[in-house]
């Protein structure tokens, strides 16, 4: 690969990118894409990539400190994993139990028994990402909305209020004039 783009916000430590990608890594992007040489468009897909699942629970599982398979926090995990997924179409349920290679009620059961479910872990990540796209970035709200998965401004900025009391346009002001005073 000649570069990596992830919609999702950047992350603190940025070792487990560079150890995976070992080339430039975008965050914060459109859309989530590998971009790399036109010619390898002629190579031969002589294999199936069935380590995937384990490669991105092993990632999820470094991020998070767990595993799906019981030796660590299942929230964490699937904390890790939301918001790689968020505003892909697949950060559902039954995705992330895919990923976790476990099946979709066993990941319901397990969040459960440690007090969370995935809808709330989802909205939460939404909140968080959305709070620092506000305050980070000069993103137009309707690409913030598309980045985290609203398919219009308009349930993203009523989610916004839901979680913050406030519109998102005045807690990006009220976030400026607070570095501004500084």
């Amino acid at each position: 690969f000649v570069g990596v783009r992830f919609q999702h916000l950047k992350p603190d430590d940025l070792v487990l990118h560079g150890q995976a990608f070992r080339c430039p890594v975008e965050f914060g992007c459109r859309h989530n894409e590998l971009v790399y040489r036109r010619e390898v468009d002629s190579y031969p897909i002589g294999f199936q990539f069935a380590a995937l699942p384990d490669m991105i629970a092993r990632y999820a599982a470094a991020r998070g400190g767990a595993g799906a398979d019981g030796g660590g926090s299942v929230r964490a995990t699937v904390e890790a994993v939301i918001p790689c997924l968020t505003g892909t179409g697949y950060c559902t349920l039954g995705h992330v139990a895919q990923l976790l290679g476990i099946g979709p009620k066993t990941l319901q059961r397990r969040l459960a028994g440690e007090g969370a479910n995935f809808a709330e872990l989802v909205d939460g990540a939404r909140r968080r990402m959305a709070m620092q796209l506000l305050a980070e970035s000069e993103a137009p709200m309707a690409s913030i909305a598309g980045l985290l998965g609203y398919a219009r401004t308009a349930p993203f900025t009523f989610a916004f209020r839901r979680w913050t009391g406030q519109a998102p346009r005045d807690y990006r002001k009220a976030m400026r004039q607070n570095t501004a005073g500084r």
